[in-house]
């Protein structure tokens, strides 16, 4: 981490195993998955000691609720810090994920962006049947995000926004129709997306940029950071192509 300038802050808690998951591949795809986990809430101490780290953060714009309900996102820290940023004008952003365990999203209440899966909302809004764009507008009065976008896997993402008269809802293929590995897709999306509304971009701009991220961390295997040339390098590409 702090060859690529990042800062950690690491919480020890004893008698819990880490989180360990192990994928089994073959000829570059994925057979299957196994995991360790626990999903037990944290303790009160720990959890106390996370929200007073978090509330002595200094000159900061944005906050990722990255859940994946493994107990480490307890709903009184979510509360806790969600009064925090709200109060000193932080942008907040949420996925909540539900793959080998269950999540609900619809806890996270007027963040500034909400990016589950299709799955993730329908489990949400108990919704299997409806279409998408109702099963969205359903899942956007229940959790009132000032953004939605609903990942559609390789069919890219379902924007969807309504503001106050009108709904309005708008797709972005997947900008790469040969992924390597798929693995951090969806997280490269929401920090991409989340950048650009911290910066002032509107949704659909903010989208098209965590698009393009995704894209990168797709066509290549492993978690690799995605750096600013390869972006650069794609937007242009993208913008070779549309004037041709």
């Amino acid at each position: 981490m702090h060859r690529h300038n990042l800062k950690s802050q690491i919480f020890y808690l004893k008698n819990r195993y880490t989180t360990l998951k192990k994928r089994y591949k073959a000829n570059n795809k994925s057979l299957f998955r196994l995991s360790n986990i626990t999903s037990d809430n944290i303790p009160p101490n720990i959890e106390n000691k996370i929200i007073e780290a978090i509330k002595k953060l200094k000159n900061i714009d944005g906050i990722i609720f990255s859940d994946f309900n493994y107990g480490l996102v307890t709903p009184n820290l979510i509360y806790e810090v969600s009064n925090f940023a709200i109060k000193n004008k932080i942008h907040l952003f949420a996925d909540n994920q539900s793959s080998s365990q269950i999540g609900d999203i619809s806890i996270y209440k007027n963040m500034s962006l909400i990016s589950p899966t299709e799955r993730e909302a329908r489990i949400s809004t108990r919704n299997m049947n409806d279409g998408l764009v109702v099963m969205a507008e359903k899942l956007r009065k229940l959790c009132e995000p000032k953004n939605l976008i609903i990942k559609l896997g390789a069919d890219g993402v379902l924007i969807h926004k309504s503001d106050g008269s009108s709904i309005n809802s708008d797709q972005i293929p997947a900008l790469n129709v040969n992924p390597v590995d798929v693995s951090g897709a969806g997280d490269s999306l929401l920090v991409g997306t989340a950048l650009m509304l911290t910066l002032g971009s509107d949704i659909y701009n903010a989208s098209f940029f965590g698009s393009i991220m995704a894209s990168i961390q797709v066509s290549r295997e492993g978690n690799i950071p995605i750096k600013i040339d390869e972006i650069k390098n794609l937007i242009y590409d993208f913008i070779s192509y549309e004037k041709k």
